[in-house]
Parts: structure tokens; C-alpha cells; sequence
């Protein structure tokens, strides 16, 4: 059966991409946060100056699985009037939200765009504001589209638990049930792109995690000796916050080359900027110094081998610059650098 009316008809859409054109929840997530240390600044008196991925990016949630599968949410820009609030609060000012709310108006007037808001549409095809209130009341008040992740809801699939076909729908001798759009239900019914081709009637969107080739860290690795690896990490290091603190002993990285130096997109690697534990602000200050250095920002050290590759993780381990890698991010450079050993890098290859 066709999808009740207002309900979103992927097919008729767009094909979604394949999921390694996808920026990951996790990512996503942890940039968005990075800048509040923790939750010690607060995003009510800091503006998010997180660079927005193009309308039409997709996200997939890769850490948990659900009855139908993984979850996707696709940035959509809407007119506010497109979009149902869930809560008041905002509009009688509780809590201050309403004052936020405006001093988000005057952040967005000058240049600093929210961060998208969280939206779920509903199985009459409304579309319900999750989070994000603040946000969605400054866009209304300015009369400005608001950017929002929208979990897009399809007919539920004739399924039960390990037997049925996820292309199944239900048919009309059963009441529709909805369910939030999962990669797998995408993939069931034809709605996915070869890897490749583009998702849309346009050249296909990159979103924030992907500016620049999509084959970044599997094309570019180049070859480099031990000892550059190793002199390069102790001029840096002395050179460093280490300064005067404690001796360099590149000892604890020689051996393990050859090396390579390779370029990772910022949802390839595992640093402290990027990760759920978030960095401090003397650790952003530190970031920012290295961005508006001029110049390339030098390569860090990164690894693939114990106890990430038997976890099955995808994503290298930033032993050694990660200050130097939110700097490549703040710059808004696609991919940040480092030196990894070869054993390493064909590990983590092999695991993407």
C-alpha cells in the first residue's frame, strides 16, 4: 500500500545515500558539543559557531540498532511555519528561555546560524520539534528558515522478530503502523544509492564530514621514514605544551614503522575534541592559537592496532595531535593529517 497522505514517500524523493556518504550521530554529536567543556560553558551565553553540513546531508546512527535497523535523519531547511513546537515554555519566557531565544535572534543576525534542531514526523505527517525550541522561536521571530534533522516516518515493515522481509509493508488488511526510516528499510525497498551515484535529481550534496574526496585516508597515504616520523614528533613535542616540563623520548614510537602519512576525515579518527568526553576551554584556546597560525598545520600520530581493531572500531586513535586536528576542523578543512604506521593503516583500511 501507498503511505497515507503526508507521510514522506522517499522513493518519489530522492535516493538516500549509500551509508558511507553518511556523517555519523556520534560525530555530529560530539562536535556539536565540543566548544561547552563539558557542560562548564553554557551554549545560553556562547554562540555554536559549528560548521553546518549542506541541506540534503544525512546522518546514520551507527553505535545502535534498533528492530528495523539503524536510524537515518536527513537535514532539511523548513519555514518555521512548516514545523509543530511541542512545549510553551519559550513563548512565557520559563526559565529564561524566552530571553535565550532572543539572544539567539541577535547571534543568528550576525553571522553565527544555530546549530539544526531535532525533528520527528509524525505517522499523520506532521512535523514535531523534539529539540530545539529556543532555535525554532528565534528562526520564527526573524523570519528566517531553520535547518533541522528530521527522522522521516515510512509504513512499518510486515516483520516479526527473525523472520519477514523489511521491503514488506503491510497491506491493506492491516492498519497502517509507522516507523521511523532505518538504513535497512531504506536499503529493503530500492531506496539506496549505489555507492557512487548521486542521491538526488543534483550532484550530490557532501556534507561536514565529507568536504573534499569522500576517498580521503584510503587513497593518500604516502610513504615516510621512521626517523622523519620521529624527528618531527620531537620538535614538536619540545616545541609544545610539554615545553620545559618534560623531556621528549621518542623511544615509545620507534620501531613501528614504516610509516605513512595519511589525511582522515574528522569522523574517521578518535581524538578528544570529537569524542563524547569533549575538550576544556584552555584546550580550545590552544586549538584556535594553531588555526590562526598561517601555514599547514603539522601532521599528529595516530594508531589502528589493540584494543580498537578488536573491538571492531573504524576509527584511528589520535595518540598525538589533537589540538592541531580541531584546528584543522575550526579552519574548516576536510580532513586533519598524521603519521601512522603502515601495519596500522592497513588495519584500518581493511576495517572501513
Amino acid at each position: 500500500m501507498s503511505p497515507r497522505k503526508g507521510v514522506y514517500n522517499i522513493h518519489r524523493a530522492h535516493k538516500v545515500p549509500h551509508k558511507s556518504k553518511m556523517g555519523s550521530y556520534r560525530a555530529w554529536t560530539a562536535m556539536q558539543v565540543a566548544p561547552y567543556d563539558g557542560g562548564k560553558v553554557s551554549s545560553r551565553h556562547v554562540p555554536n559557531r559549528l560548521k553546518i553540513p549542506p541541506v540534503g546531508s544525512w546522518l546514520y546512527e551507527g553505535t545502535f540498532k534498533g528492530l528495523y535497523g539503524h536510524s537515518i535523519d536527513q537535514l532539511v531547511s523548513f519555514k518555521p511555519s512548516a514545523l509543530t513546537p511541542m512545549e510553551v515554555m519559550v513563548e512565557r519566557n520559563e526559565n529564561g528561555r524566552g530571553d535565550d531565544s532572543r539572544r539567539y535572534m541577535g547571534w543568528w543576525a550576525e553571522g553565527s546560524e544555530p546549530p539544526p534542531i531535532r525533528v520527528v514526523q509524525s505517522e499523520g505527517g506532521d512535523l514535531r520539534i523534539t529539540d530545539g525550541h529556543r532555535r525554532y522561536f528565534a528562526a520564527k521571530l526573524l523570519g528566517k528558515p531553520i535547518k533541522a534533522w528530521v527522522s522521516w516516518t515510512v509504513p512499518s515493515p510486515r516483520y516479526e522478530v527473525g523472520q519477514g522481509d523489511l521491503s514488506e509493508v503491510y497491506d491493506s488488511t492491516y492498519p497502517l503502523i509507522a516507523t521511523g526510516l532505518t538504513y535497512e528499510i531504506a536499503e529493503a525497498r530500492g531506496w539506496v544509492a549505489r555507492n557512487g551515484q548521486s542521491n538526488s535529481r543534483r550532484a550530490t550534496q557532501r556534507n561536514a564530514f565529507s568536504r573534499g574526496s569522500r576517498n580521503a585516508g584510503s587513497r593518500n597515504a604516502q610513504p615516510v621514514s621512521e626517523a622523519t616520523v620521529l624527528s618531527h614528533w620531537v620538535k614538536l613535542y619540545a616545541e609544545g605544551k610539554h615545553k620545559g616540563y618534560e623531556p621528549a623520548n621518542p623511544s615509545r614510537h620507534a620501531g613501528k614503522g614504516p610509516w605513512v602519512k595519511v589525511a582522515l576525515r574528522h569522523d574517521q579518527y578518535d581524538a578528544d575534541w570529537n569524542n563524547e568526553h569533549g575538550i576544556n576551554e584552555s584546550q580550545a584556546a590552544r586549538a584556535r592559537t594553531y588555526a590562526a597560525r598561517p601555514g599547514k598545520l603539522p601532521p599528529g600520530m595516530a594508531f589502528f592496532s589493540g584494543r580498537l581493531a578488536r573491538r571492531k572500531s573504524k576509527l584511528a586513535y589520535v595518540a598525538d595531535g589533537n589540538h592541531r586536528a580541531y584546528a584543522a576542523y575550526l579552519r574548516g578543512e576536510p580532513t586533519a593529517t598524521f603519521y601512522m604506521p603502515e601495519a596500522d593503516y592497513l588495519r584500518w583500511k581493511a576495517a572501513q
